[in-house]
Parts: C-alpha cells; sequence; structure tokens
C-alpha cells in the first residue's frame, strides 16, 4: 500500500475540523431543523461513507497479498453492518418490530454503541495483525462479529441516557469511546512510516474522538449534540475516504509518469540494441573462426581425456599401448602408429605395440613387435633424448629410418618421447601419407598424450613393485581392521552398559538380599535364586568383556581360584532351557553327559569369564546338532612336571563337525557358518577369555565326525591359593548415614532397602542436583551425612559434579560412586578426583560392606 507520494494528510484534517467546527455551531444554533428527518440523513450519509469505505479497502485488498487491507475491509464491513443497523433504526416504521417492546428511542439510541465500539477495537486489532498472513481475515472477522453482536446486546440492556452526572456526561455506556479512538490515534500514528493509509487512520481518529466525545452530552436521539456527533463521523470518515483517494490518485500519477519514463527508457534502449546488434554480427564471423578452433581443441581434449581415463585403469604395459594406438587410429587420421621402448644400453628402441590397422604397414616396414631399430644421429637421437620430434617431410631427410618410413608411402613424422623424471624409457611415433600433415595443434596433443601415457606407465610401474608390499600388508591390515572392529563394539558395549547394568540391578541387589535375610528358603529356591545371582551377575561381566577383545583385562580384577569342576554344573543349568527344553519342543532329544576329574586343581582366573566360555561352547555344540545328539563336558588334570600342571576342559559334541578350512578359522572375529543367525564372536570371545587365563585352545574336528574343543589352562598352585579366614566381630560396620543419588528410581528403591535392612539411615535424591540440594540442607541443619553413594551418568547434573560440589562443602565426607561403565570409566583406570571408591554396577553386598568398613577404621584411604 505504499505509494511513495509526497500527501499532505494534515492540512486534509485542518479542512476537515473547520468543517466540524462550522456544522456543529450551525447545528447547535438552527433551532429550525427537522431533527428527525436530518437525523435520518446523516445515519444514512455516515452508511454510505462506510460502505465505500468497505467497497474500496476490499479493492485494494484483492491487488496486494498483505494482510493489513483485508482486515482494515472486516473492520469497516462489520462496522457497516453495525450503522446499517442504526439507519433502519432512525425510520419510524421499524418501531414497531423492536423485540420486547422496546421504544424507538431506546432502540435507536441502543444501536449506536455497535459501530462506535467496534470499529476502534478492530482497527487496533488490524494494526496489531497486520503483519500476519492473509488467511487471518477469516478469524478476525468472526472475533469482530461476535464482538459487534455482544455490544448490541449490552447496548439494549443497558440504560440509554442519565441524568448529567460527571462532567455533565448524559451517555454513560459510551464514555469508552473517545479514549478507544485516542488509542487508535497513538498507535497508528506511531505505526505511519509503514504506509500512508496508516497516517491517514491516526488523522481520522482525532475526528473521530470529538465526534464520539460530543456524543456523551446527547440527551434524545435528535438533539443538537446527538447531530453534532453524527456530523462527525460523517466528516471523520469521508475525510478517510478523501485521503485514499488521494494515496490512490498519486499513485496513478506515479504510475503514469513511470510508464512515460519506461517508454523513453524503452526507445533509448532499442537504439542501442541496434547499435549493439550490428556490431555482434561484425564480431559473429570471427567468433565461428575462433568457435571451430576452439571445437577441434575440445575434441583434442575430449580425446586426451577418454584415452588418459582408459590408461589410468590398466595397470600392464601392453594393454596401455593397446588402447592408445586404437583410440589414435580411430579417432584421429593417423596412418601409422607404433609405440617403442628404449634400451638405453644397447641404444635402440624395440617394438612394443604396433596399432591393428597399422600391423600391414609395420610388417612391410620390418617393424613387427619386438623389432629393434637402431638409433642413429637423427630424429630418433634427437627423442630419445626428451625432445618432440617433427619432420614434414621425411623424404628430404638422408637417414636410414626416415628414408624406410618414405619408402613404405610415408611422409609426415612425429615422434614424442615417452618420459618419467627426465628420463626417457620409450617413445610414441606416428606418420601420415601425406606431406605437411602435422599442425601445431597436432604435435602439442601428442606430446600432451605422451605425457599421459609416461604417466600411466609410471603408474603400472610402481603398482608391480608394490604389489608385493600390500600383499605383505594385507595381512596386518586385515588383523587391523578386525582389531578396529572389535575396538569398536567394545566402545559400543561400553555405552550400553551403563543402561543395562542400571536395569538389573534391582534384580541383582534383591537376589543377593533373600539370599542373604531369608533363612526359610527351601534348597530348591535357594538353589534357583543363587543361579539368577549368577545369571545376572554373568550379564553385566558379559557386556564388560565385549571391552576386552582389544584390551588387557582391568588391572585392579584379581583373579581367583576357580573349581572347573563347580563352573560346569553352573554352565549346564543356565544353559539347560537351550540344550533341552527348545530341542525337545521340536522332537530333537540332545544328551548331556558330564565326566569330571574328582581331583582336579583350580585354576587362576575369573569364575563368571569362565561360565561365559562354557556358555558359548555349549550354544556352539548344540547349533552343530540339528538333529539331536551327545554333549560332553569333561575335565582333566595333566601333570607336567613335579612343579606345574595343567587342567584340561573338553566340549565334545556328535554334531556335523568343520573341514579344515573351518576349523582353521573358526578362532576369527565375525567369522561365522550360521549365516544371519550368528555373529562371529561367540569363538573369538571364547579366545580372548582363554588367553587372558594364560591358557590355549586346541580343536579336533572332521565333517561328520563331531568336534572337541580343548582349553588347556595353567594349574594355580597349592602356595597362591588364598585361605579364607572367619570375618572378626569387630568387622561389623555401624549404622551409618548415607545419601544416595540416582536418576533411576527402581535403583533407589533397591539400593535403599538393602542399606536399611543392614541398618543404615538412608536419604534418597533421584538426580544430581537434587543430591547436591540435600547434602547441603544437611550440612547447613548440622546433620551432615556419613557418605554419599552417588551414580555416574545422570543428566544434566553427573556423578563427578556431585562429587566435586560435596567435597567443597565437606572435603571430609567419603564419596563412593556407583557406575554402569565398569570399572574403567573413560577407556581408562583413572577415577575423577573427588571420590574416593569406585564400585561397578550391580554392586556386590559384601563388597560394599567392606567398603563401609574401611570407611569405619581409622586411617581409611580408597
Amino acid at each position: 500500500m505504499e505509494t511513495g507520494t509526497d500527501l499532505n494528510p494534515r492540512v486534509n484534517l485542518a479542512v476537515a475540523l473547520v468543517l466540524f467546527v462550522v456544522g456543529a455551531a450551525g447545528l447547535l444554533e438552527w433551532t429550525a431543523i427537522d431533527g428527525p428527518a436530518f437525523h435520518t440523513i446523516l445515519d444514512t450519509s455516515v452508511l454510505l461513507a462506510n460502505g465505500m469505505l468497505v467497497l474500496l479497502l476490499s479493492d485494494i485488498a484483492s491487488r496486494t497479498p498483505a494482510a493489513f487491507p483485508r482486515l482494515l475491509a472486516v473492520c469497516f464491513g462489520v462496522a457497516f453492518l453495525g450503522e446499517l443497523g442504526h439507519t433502519f433504526a432512525a425510520i419510524e416504521t421499524l418501531s414497531g418490530f423492536v423485540a420486547g417492546g422496546a421504544s424507538e428511542i431506546q432502540w435507536r439510541a441502543g444501536t449506536w454503541g455497535v459501530p462506535a465500539y467496534v470499529l476502534p477495537i478492530g482497527l487496533g486489532g488490524a494494526l496489531l495483525l497486520g503483519d500476519r498472513e492473509r488467511k487471518v481475515a477469516w478469524p478476525f472477522f468472526l472475533a469482530m462479529a461476535v464482538l459487534a453482536a455482544a455490544v448490541m446486546v449490552l447496548s439494549l440492556r443497558l440504560p440509554r441516557y442519565s441524568a448529567p452526572g460527571f462532567l455533565g456526561i448524559t451517555r454513560p455506556t459510551l464514555v469508552l469511546v473517545p479514549f478507544l479512538w485516542l488509542l487508535v490515534g497513538v498507535g497508528y500514528w506511531r505505526a505511519r512510516k509503514r504506509d500512508e493509509v496508516t497516517q491517514a487512520i491516526a488523522l481520522t481518529a482525532v475526528v473521530m474522538m470529538i465526534g464520539h466525545g460530543a456524543m456523551l452530552y446527547s440527551r434524545a436521539p435528535n438533539d443538537a449534540v446527538a447531530m453534532v456527533a453524527h456530523l462527525g463521523k460523517l466528516i471523520g470518515k469521508l475525510y478517510l475516504l478523501l485521503s485514499m483517494m488521494q494515496i490512490g490518485a498519486a499513485a496513478t500519477v506515479q504510475r503514469l509518469r513511470a510508464e512515460r519514463a519506461l517508454r523513453d527508457l524503452n526507445r533509448d534502449l532499442e537504439s542501442r540494441v541496434d547499435e549493439r546488434t550490428a556490431a555482434l554480427r561484425a564480431e559473429n564471423a570471427l567468433r565461428g573462426q575462433a568457435e571451430d578452433r576452439l571445437q577441434m581443441q575440445l575434441d583434442r581434449l575430449n580425446l586426451l581425456h577418454q584415452i588418459t581415463r582408459a590408461i589410468g585403469e590398466r595397470l600392464d604395459l601392453p594393454s596401455i599401448f593397446q588402447v592408445v594406438s586404437r583410440s589414435l587410429e580411430d579417432q584421429l587420421p593417423i596412418d601409422f602408429v607404433c609405440l617403442c621402448l628404449y634400451d638405453d644400453v644397447e641404444r635402440v628402441l624395440i617394438v612394443a605395440n604396433a596399432g591393428v590397422k597399422s600391423r600391414p604397414l609395420a610388417l612391410e616396414l620390418a617393424m613387427p613387435e619386438q623389432a629393434r631399430i637402431a638409433i642413429d644421429e637423427n630424429g630418433l637421437s634427437r627423442c630419445v633424448r626428451g625432445e618432440l620430434v617433427y619432420e614434414p617431410d621425411i623424404a628430404e631427410v638422408r637417414f636410414p629410418f626416415p628414408e624406410r618410413l618414405a619408402g613404405a608411402g610415408l611422409r609426415a613424422l612425429v615422434v614424442s618421447p615417452l618420459a618419467i623424471q627426465k628420463v626417457v624409457f620409450g617413445v610414441l611415433m606416428t606418420a601420415r601419407r601425406e606431406p605437411n600433415a602435422f599442425s601445431s595443434s597436432d604435435c602439442e596433443f601428442l606430446r600432451q598424450l605422451s605425457e599421459h601415457i609416461a604417466l600411466a606407465t609410471h603408474q603400472a610401474q610402481l603398482h608391480e613393485t608394490l604389489r608385493q608390499a600390500y600383499e605383505d600388508l594385507r595381512r596386518t591390515q586385515q588383523i587391523a581392521m578386525q582389531q578396529e572392529r572389535l575396538r569398536a563394539i567394545g566402545q559400543m558395549a561400553s555405552g550400553i552398559a551403563h543402561d543395562i547394568n542400571n536395569a538389573i540391578l534391582p534384580a541383582s541387589i534383591y537376589t543377593q538380599s533373600l539370599l542373604e535375610t531369608e533363612p526359610n528358603l527351601s534348597e530348591r529356591g535357594r538353589t534357583q535364586l543363587a543361579t539368577v545371582k549368577r545369571a545376572v551377575d554373568d550379564v553385566g561381566a558379559t557386556v564388560a568383556r565385549m571391552r576386552e577383545f582389544y584390551r588387557e583385562r582391568e588391572t585392579d580384577v584379581e583373579p581367583l581360584p576357580v573349581d572347573l569342576n563347580e563352573s560346569i554344573p553352573q554352565a549346564i543349568e543356565l544353559t539347560r532351557a537351550r540344550w533341552s527344553d527348545m530341542p525337545q519342543r521340536t522332537g530333537i532329544a540332545i544328551a548331556m553327559h558330564s565326566d569330571l576329574d574328582p581331583g582336579l586343581p583350580p585354576i587362576a582366573g575369573v569364575d563368571n569369564e569362565i561360565r561365559e566360555v562354557l556358555t558359548n561352547l555349549i550354544f556352539n555344540a548344540v547349533d552343530a546338532m540339528p538333529q539331536g545328539g551327545t554333549l560332553t563336558l569333561r575335565t582333566r588334570g595333566a601333570p607336567h612336571g613335579s612343579c606345574a600342571s595343567e587342567v584340561r576342559l573338553e566340549v565334545a559334541d556328535t554334531g556335523t563337525g568343520m573341514d579344515e578350512t573351518t576349523r582353521r578359522r573358526c578362532l576369527e572375529p565375525f567369522y561365522t557358518t550360521k549365516g544371519e543367525r550368528g555373529t562371529g564372536l561367540g569363538l573369538a570371545m571364547v579366545c580372548g577369555v582363554v588367553q587372558r587365563h594364560g591358557g590355549r585352545i586346541e580343536i579336533e574336528s572332521a565333517p561328520g565326525a563331531g568336534t572337541v574343543i580343548r582349553l588347556v589352562f595353567p594349574a594355580m598352585p597349592a602356595s597362591n591359593i588364598p585361605q579364607h579366614a572367619a570375618e572378626a566381630a569387630a568387622d561389623e560396620v555401624g549404622p551409618l548415614k548415607i545419601l544416595l543419588v540416582d536418576d533411576d528410581p527402581h535403583v533407589l528403591d533397591s539400593m535403599m532397602m538393602v542399606l536399611e535392612m543392614d541398618g543404615h539411615a538412608v536419604v534418597a535424591a533421584e538426580g544430581g542436583q537434587a543430591g547436591i540440594d540435600a547434602f547441603g540442607k544437611a550440612q547447613a541443619e548440622n546433620m551432615p551425612f556419613s557418605v554419599v553413594i552417588t551414580d555416574l551418568g545422570m543428566p544434566r547434573v553427573d556423578g563427578a559434579q556431585v562429587a566435586h560440589a560435596i567435597k567443597t562443602l565437606s572435603p571430609a565426607t567419603p564419596i563412593i560412586l556407583l557406575t554402569g561403565w565398569g570399572r574403567r570409566l573413560s577407556g581408562d583406570n583413572d577415577q575423577p578426583p573427588d571420590v574416593d571408591f569406585t564400585l561397578a554396577k550391580p554392586p556386590q553386598l559384601p563388597e560394599l560392606r567392606k567398603v563401609f568398613l574401611r570407611l569405619s577404621r581409622p586411617g581409611r584411604g580408597p
């Protein structure tokens, strides 16, 4: 709606105010006026002016995508409906249709408020919503309609006139209207730089405010004050209509000026175009010649690119030379082409390749492949020194080799050197039957082609040189790739270990608590709970061991005596569903046998890792017996001298067996014969565990004869087996006041229960910040905590931040860190600096009590 004209609406406003003042004075002094008739005339005039504004704004809204003109059209449209109702009320014949028996005066006075309130409120809303999309117009219309209906109902129900009150006001229901127009005027004046219509509405608000202010002192619909108010509305809307018409006229004048200037510019442009067209026609002839030369160069470059790409894909000299000779014969008018290798010792050229079309001529010239061409003091000697040689007409050259070519009908010759790092190893020889047949661009093309041939040849030589090196590196590369893949798995396992350990912690804690505190459990129930506890512990250990593919066992994991005779029954029980229940449902029978050596010595290791090894081996054996069979677990002691011995664990099945290739590769990570059902990590994990325990693996298998996997471990010397003494009563820990911090409510509930069963007072805080707040509150109340147990991985405020905040408040308070990532927090052995002890989830209750015991002793330390 911006026009960029120099309109001055303030002049129009001055004229409107003068007219209003003159008209108001006349109305107040002219007592002979017919009030009802003139009232109807004014109402009709206001209605018509409002309608013209609606039509004008609607036309503007249809020509612009902006929402502001559309919203203004809605405002004046709703006001038009209100004015229409007020005009009908002014007609005496409608008085009989007033509902409820209201009088004509009440109806006419009541309908004044609808356009009086709706129009300024609507204009304010249009100003606020003017920058929105056009689709806001319909909701805005509905809101305005609802507002008009509400004002109508209130106006008809409230008293229309009253005795003169504050400041002599007789129409208190309309007291807010002048203030609304004042707000509209201020708002639109502040936004006047948006466009000229905004400024016009701001000035219109002045007249409307005065007119509606006069209405506050009306005592009857047809008195002089009411006529003044109607005159103010009429002059205000006529002022706005005149301003918008001036804006449109100014825009039209500006458009006409722009069109006239555009026509002048077009004429000037046409003349300049004619002049430029004549100049371009003169240039076209020169450009055509340049384009022909350019097209020839592009063809040469395209051919060079094709040949370069073709020879770049080949790694042997014969195929490279064959591609070059065939491409030159097919794409260029070459009558003879051959490539020769240079022997710098004997100073001869050896024909390596002659083009297919050039071979008959090569035989005629006695230049078949492997033919030797002597180099004398002619063009060939200069070529092997690194120069491109061009002979326009070799019939005039008196040397044996050019004379031989001329005798076969060749006249023009180009010999280009093939050089690597300025050392010539061959030449590219091309010839045509016509003298002076090679242009300078042809010679440049052959020179560039020779450079690319030399590079491709050098690449082929490098490939041959490096082939053996690549072969040597292949195995190392495969090992490194496997190690990196295993590292990625370990890192992924570290990432998910936290969630898994949090999930199984309640099961582990409750199982340990039941085994310790429920003496009335049946033997079967206690055995099943012990199996559940081992299974839960093994889940956490399995995730942690995924990292062991690429690094050594954590140094603080102390090897303990492991009795294989006890581990085997535990593994059999853990896997019973796999080798017994599941096969039986499909009619398959697998017989499980154990043959254990009663005098078997223990080995030094980790019991859950040994169970994991046995579990994997049992699963593999079951998969190898799809039709059923016998699975045997056997232990044997194998003495090797008086000072050392070995312990052997065998897992034998009667399944399909393995061929020699599979037997050699079965321990490689990611190698599997199970297709999508296998991951290739089972036996690789077994191999890693056995190696960490200082053992070795022996595999005996043949197709159809079953498989025996033998694990050989060094036995633990009797002198290294620790002797467990009964714990003294003095080692019991007194009640502690413990702050427990974790973001998992299930972890908090389970840990809180077992700690309270041990007699401790526990306060749980869900989240790091809640823990810091609870600790600070206890310090402020002089009721400090004895120890703080916090999780490491928590959102927003993690365990390290909690430990730092608590140590800042109370450096002497010990902090125990529970982590679902295991003892290695960030790939190393370092714990956060403010943490005294680190325990892995799920914690073992005896281990946690040992930590409490160390904290309760003088001179405690982590």
